[in-house]
């Protein structure tokens, strides 16, 4: 087995076992959402994309897949309190000023 297709035989195990769409694997693993696709097609990667992916596969797959993904999300914005909403504007018409009467 060549070392393209034993990557590719680790990827689709690990895609079956996550549920994960092909394309976000390799969006997730190294930013190419059409790696997968690329590699059922016979194209090879370098080494050093290869160890990129086998790097991702590990992470995700052990304990730190939680850390993983929440390193990934980015925060939420703390909740608004009373305070942060601005004092409202003064009015700029006239005490009994109404619509359409002139001054």
């Amino acid at each position: 087995m060549s070392e393209t297709s034993q990557l590719l035989h680790e990827i689709e195990a690990f895609i079956g076992t996550t549920d994960m769409a092909a394309s976000t694997f390799g969006r997730k693993a190294v930013n190419d959402g059409k790696l997968v696709t690329r590699l059922r097609a016979g194209s090879t990667v370098t080494l050093e994309k290869a160890s990129r992916i086998r790097a991702f596969i590990r992470t995700a797959s052990g304990a730190d897949a939680d850390a993983l993904e929440e390193a990934r999300t980015p925060p939420a914005p703390p909740p608004r309190s009373r305070a942060d909403v601005p004092a409202p504007m003064p009015c700029p018409f006239p005490e009994g000023f109404t619509e359409g009467q002139s001054r």
